[in-house]
């Protein structure tokens, strides 16, 4: 077979082996995650970000981590595994181009893909993936632009494989190894440890815990009805179709916004006396409050007699509607890492999905009128309520539940909230998006691939040149446009792009 350049190496020392997939990991399955890396060549260094060092370095990565040039095998609807056969690889697409722009020029564009050449991403947010057609786990784009002014990283990987947390992992362990080629180093004597995966890891932790009755975990999976079920009864192609009909059918807006870490500290300050005296309000607590509040007064509920006509407008409308009649709770969906929750070093660094995904209601007519600290407050409290349900006896529920019936880990996104009063909120902020140093320094700027979804939101930790965090907001236009303008949220964050 023709392999990409500079990866045969590793083709000649592969072993074939089968990785069946965890309940956590199928939850992903039609999914990629994809990022920008943006390193500006600061010193004009002649060499940044070596063509040869970042090959060497990616392909220590893939013998570290093998499943990467693996093919996704969809057994039953629901239910993968990853196959390495060394004699019929799918090794990751990796390749480098030169981009007409220059760095600075992408400075001054706020880091906005228009600026990139088209093509900048070489996977979508989606995985175009059947058995007859495997799709490639993984994708490597490296663009340099002009003058040698900077390079441009995208990466994409597979949902399968990794979550935010272990593509992160994939990332820096890449630029660990490269940082320490560039230094002359040797791999004989490369640092740190081997990547960690093996669903093992996490089948050993889950320990059979049932949750007490009224739990956070039983509004979770709410009963599946018929949408869901024929949603997970479909081809990963199927799902894709129905996905790109859907997303393709309204308006989606992708804005950036700065909150700073002293904004933070002084709600944080007005939410805590409101609060009881020893509960604790975290970082994340208080984003949540300022997002979902700000959020929920900028939805406009439709007029009586305003529904839409033609059968996908109203399936669009059902699923992903900007105007609905007032709905009673505004629906905050939170994605938790399970890696800290278990307590087991091994588990700490694991490599694969090991998140799970709690809701926390709160009354819609609480989130409207005068944003005052008693409203923060109870919004706070709700998430904080709902993070800390996710223990031991929940993450068994919920992988259990997946085991038991696919369609349940989508049914809170089509029955847990009335749209568009519900966020889904993925919180990057400790990741270590700008820890990824190859050599010549760390990102200037990193974001995940924009517009992707409807009523998303992305928390990253700001630049290094700054002190707070970033603010990724993709909803529907019209709602986007309301948030922009709403004096609370114009107070509290700086608009980025």
């Amino acid at each position: 077979m023709a392999y990409v350049s500079g990866l045969e190496p590793f083709a000649s020392s592969v072993q074939s082996q089968t990785y069946e997939i965890h309940e956590l990991c199928r939850v992903s399955g039609i999914f990629v995650v994809p990022h920008f890396f943006y390193y500006e060549n600061t010193a004009g260094a002649a060499d940044f970000m070596s063509t040869s060092v970042l090959e060497e370095g990616f392909m220590e990565v893939l013998r570290e981590y093998p499943l990467l040039a693996g093919t996704l095998i969809e057994c039953k609807r629901g239910r993968y595994k990853v196959v390495v056969d060394k004699d019929n690889l799918n090794l990751p697409e990796f390749k480098e181009t030169q981009c007409e722009a220059g760095f600075g020029d992408l400075k001054a564009a706020n880091y906005a893909p228009s600026a990139l050449p088209e093509g900048a991403a070489t996977e979508g947010r989606y995985m175009n993936h059947s058995n007859s057609n495997p799709a490639k786990l993984a994708r490597v784009h490296i663009m340099r632009c002009k003058e040698n002014s900077g390079v441009v990283i995208f990466v994409g990987i597979s949902h399968v494989l990794v979550d935010g947390f272990s593509y992160n992992l994939v990332v820096r362990r890449w630029a660990e190894i490269c940082k320490h080629l560039a230094g002359n180093g040797s791999l004989d004597a490369k640092p740190g440890h081997p990547i960690n995966f093996g669903c093992e890891l996490m089948d050993g932790y889950m320990q059979q815990v049932a949750p007490p009755a009224g739990a956070f975990i039983w509004h979770q999976f709410i009963p599946g009805g018929l949408i869901s079920k024929l949603f997970a009864q479909c081809s990963v192609r199927t799902q894709l179709k129905l996905l790109g009909m859907m997303s393709g059918s309204f308006d989606l807006s992708s804005h950036f916004y700065f909150v700073s870490q002293d904004t933070i500290d002084k709600m944080r300050g007005e939410i805590k006396e409101v609060l009881p005296a020893d509960q604790p309000v975290s970082s994340n607590d208080v984003l949540a409050a300022l997002i979902n509040v700000a959020m929920a007064q900028s939805l406009d509920c439709a007029a009586p007699g305003d529904t839409p006509s033609g059968v996908l407008q109203k399936i669009r409308a059902a699923l992903f509607g900007s105007q609905k009649p007032q709905p009673k709770e505004f629906v905050h969906m939170g994605v938790a890492d399970i890696r800290p929750r278990l307590k087991i070093p091994a588990a700490a660094d694991y490599c694969g999905s090991a998140v799970v995904i709690y809701l926390s209601h709160i009354p819609f007519d609480a989130l409207q009128g005068p944003v005052t600290p008693k409203m923060l407050a109870l919004a706070a409290d709700a998430a904080r309520r709902g993070t800390n349900s996710v223990d031991k006896g929940y993450i068994h529920t919920y992988s259990s539940a997946i085991a038991a019936e696919p369609d349940s880990a989508i049914r809170p996104f089509v029955y847990g909230g009335k749209p568009p009063a519900h966020l889904v909120v993925t919180n990057h902020a400790r990741i270590g998006h700008y820890r990824s140093d190859f050599g010549w320094g760390v990102p200037a700027w990193a974001n995940v691939l924009e517009a992707t979804m409807s009523s998303l939101c992305y928390v990253y930790p700001a630049p290094p040149t700054r002190n707070g965090l970033v603010v990724h907001m993709m909803l529907p236009k019209d709602i986007q446009d309301r948030m922009r303008q709403h004096p609370f949220w114009r107070e509290k964050t700086e608009f980025i792009r």
